[in-house]
């Protein structure tokens, strides 16, 4: 909402050192990979490793694009309309708690929270189409802090949709091991 460009670059310093901490993971588990480990190490170093690579997406996304746009709504003067704003910072607020509940998935490898993960990812696409739609209709209705923020506000939603996704890429692998996916969807179980 505040424009600071220290806090800025300290959010760009932040995503530089999470990229090469990144390519320390890859080149360790590529070291441990070509030794002598069970098939199980082996698998759990590259599924660390797409990890690590989903999360450095989700943090370039963070780091560039939302950066680019908040500069853009300073640098434009605009501001977002309340209710797009309100929207904006309630999916904000469900996109965290997924990232927290894929920490928790991560570390505990609990395959219903995985499952609940997994499911939010839809249920998070849904919602960022129904707020795609809700912007539009304040377009049509001519609010014009909306036709000002129009093409930060989608793509902020656009993005968060994929910082999501990238979170809850955690999911997959403890779902694949309970065999709760069937080839590209997640199974329904019986209550």
């Amino acid at each position: 909402e505040t424009w600071d460009d220290r806090i800025a670059a300290t959010i760009k310093e932040d995503e530089k050192l999470l990229r090469q901490m990144h390519l320390d993971l890859k080149l360790y588990l590529a070291g441990i990979r070509f030794s002598n480990r069970s098939d199980e190490g082996v698998n759990g170093a590259i599924e660390a490793s797409l990890m690590a690579a989903n999360l450095e997406a989700a943090a370039d996304q963070v780091a560039r694009k939302m950066t680019e746009l908040a500069r853009a709504l300073h640098s434009e003067g605009v501001h977002f309309s309340k209710s797009g704003r309100q929207e904006l910072f309630d999916f904000m607020d469900r996109v965290q708690a997924n990232a927290q509940l894929a920490l928790k998935v991560m570390m505990t490898r609990n395959p219903d929270d995985a499952r609940e993960l997994v499911a939010e990812k839809e249920s998070i696409r849904t919602a960022e189409q129904k707020l795609q739609s809700k912007h539009l209709s304040r377009l049509r209705e001519g609010v014009s802090e909306s036709i000002e923020t129009s093409a930060i506000h989608q793509e902020t939603l656009r993005i968060l949709k994929q910082v999501n996704t990238s979170f809850a890429m955690a999911g997959y692998p403890i779902l694949q091991d309970a065999g709760d996916l069937l080839s590209s969807r997640l199974q329904q179980r019986a209550s």
